[in-house]
């Protein structure tokens, strides 16, 4: 359902286990889980069982509304979200946070993602 990342510190995969069955109904498209559990259980036969993000989520207040940098759980790794090419401002603040985050770690809030 999901490309899978890796983290470029380490090389690790951000697939993580599959998701429960008593709320995989939560994490089919929108439009099966609001048919309701059997729709999803329908779907479910014929597609890919979601995972979990291994990844953590990092929102920087005033900087983006949303998960700017990601975190890698094995080694700590931090890098942005956006690329370069697809949205240089966002990809730019990242950068700053990061390096300012590495030189004092306070105000890190991760939020599995």
């Amino acid at each position: 359902m999901s490309t899978e990342k890796f983290c470029p510190g380490c090389g690790v995969s951000d697939v993580g286990g599959p998701i429960p069955a008593d709320i995989v109904h939560h994490y089919v498209p929108w439009d099966i889980g609001k048919q309701g559990r059997e729709a999803a259980n329908e779907w479910l036969k014929t597609n890919e069982w979601p995972t979990w993000q291994r990844f953590h989520g990092i929102e920087v207040r005033g900087a983006y509304d949303g998960i700017l940098i990601w975190q890698c759980p094995d080694c700590d790794h931090l890098w942005p979200r956006f690329s370069k090419e697809n949205w240089e401002t966002m990809h730019n603040r990242a950068v700053a946070h990061i390096k300012v985050m590495k030189e004092s770690k306070d105000d890190v809030h991760p939020v599995q993602g």
